[in-house]
């Protein structure tokens, strides 16, 4: 019986330790703007943040493109695009092909892309923000982040701010 009890306490013991190991490990937050393709090689970003200052509510969606570079000798593959809301919608143009508009998971447009960015190649992401979509809640400071994933699991992730006025 005791040696049952002191499995038990060494059990229970170890759920904390393992939690923060998973936390600490698990979730890698990184400000790199580039992220493993298969092979090894790299996507990135020219620029991954943007700024639409001031906007009203009444002038509608607001609109940003980034350019994603395949600076490798390896193919990527482009297997998702998401947003952190549904306010905001990403499509990607790799020549001259559309591939979106893609949203927040679960709320529509969060399909799989599985799109080949070919080495030396670029594409857009364009990114579009309705600021009157949250309605009169929606004023004031607004942050939102775009996820690119490749099939490596890895994610770029595009970020935007602006100051939403009536």
């Amino acid at each position: 019986m005791k040696k049952n009890t002191l499995v038990t306490w060494l059990a229970v013991a170890a759920i904390p330790v393992i939690a923060i190991l998973l936390i600490v490990f698990g979730s890698r937050e990184t400000d790199v703007e580039e992220t493993l393709a298969p092979g090894g090689g790299m996507i990135s970003l020219e620029s991954s943040f943007w700024d639409f200052g001031s906007i009203s509510m009444a002038q509608g969606i607001v609109t940003h493109e980034f350019k994603v570079e395949n600076n490798t000798g390896a193919p990527a593959v482009i297997s998702r695009i998401s947003t952190s809301c549904m306010c905001t919608t990403a499509s990607l143009l790799i020549g001259d092909r559309s591939f979106g508009p893609y949203g927040m998971p679960g709320h529509g447009y969060s399909r799989a892309l599985n799109q080949t960015l070919h080495p030396g190649e670029s594409a857009i992401l364009s990114i579009a923000f309705d600021p009157a979509a949250h309605g009169p809640a929606g004023v004031g400071p607004v942050e939102r982040t775009v996820f690119l994933e490749t099939d490596s699991g890895e994610a770029v992730t595009v970020e935007f701010k602006a100051m939403v006025k009536p």
